[in-house]
């Protein structure tokens, strides 16, 4: 979907995830795959720019998550 700069991109047989950041922030971008078929007008399509104050936020609390300690 975007084109130019860093990306990164998770693709599972259920949906493709791209995280792309931006001048504003961190877009979220999910798109769910029905039967092979990638489906943006299905349950479950995200296109979501998280503010840059928020990314540090969740980047803290997914650090402690992943060693098992609180932020």
């Amino acid at each position: 979907m975007y084109q130019g700069g860093l990306t990164f991109s998770i693709n599972k047989s259920f949906g493709n995830l791209q995280l792309v950041p931006e001048a504003n922030g961190l877009r979220v971008h999910y798109v769910p795959i029905i039967n092979g078929v990638e489906t943006p007008d299905n349950l479950g399509y995200l296109n979501l720019l998280l503010p840059l104050d928020a990314v540090g936020g969740l980047w803290a609390t997914t650090r402690a998550f992943l060693y098992g300690v609180e932020s």
